[in-house]
């Protein structure tokens, strides 16, 4: 079987090399939960992984991950919005590499966009937009005597 998590290794790995995106979130790329103070970056987190099974193993892995930008501060709008334009540039319709697997797609599936404030200081306020993008890959054959 293949290891489903070089799925979501290869959609952080993705988002991690582009400099374009690297600027506007200096803080990083994360999966699930932000390092405590960072203020400007982004979170990857499975919203929902449906796989297909065929007999004697899986003929796909359907995921919908929420690909979300966060900054701190409405002055940080304009940036904002270019990290979730980036991130779309990067996941809408692309090829991701990921090992033992073969991409089918990736696309946008639902927009997202919300503030936040912060329960005990409402002078806190993240602001978030990105997506939800469903990626679909395929388990790749091992070679004979090897598993994928």
């Amino acid at each position: 079987m293949s290891d489903s998590g070089a799925i979501d290794e290869a959609v952080l790995a993705l988002l991690r090399a582009d400099s374009v995106l690297a600027g506007l979130l200096p803080d990083g790329i994360y999966f699930d939960i932000a390092d405590p103070g960072s203020t400007r970056y982004a979170v990857v987190t499975i919203v929902t992984a449906v796989d297909q099974a065929q007999f004697g193993g899986r003929l796909w892995e359907d995921v919908i991950y929420l690909v979300k930008a966060t900054m701190f501060g409405s002055s940080q709008a304009s940036q904002l919005r270019q990290a979730a334009a980036r991130i779309d540039e990067l996941l809408e319709d692309q090829p991701i590499v990921a090992t033992g697997y073969a991409w089918m797609s990736s696309y946008r599936v639902l927009r997202v966009r919300y503030p936040e404030v912060d329960q005990h200081d409402p002078t806190i306020r993240a602001f978030h937009r990105g997506g939800q993008y469903r990626i679909q890959m395929t388990p790749v054959a091992a070679p004979a005597g090897g598993r994928s």
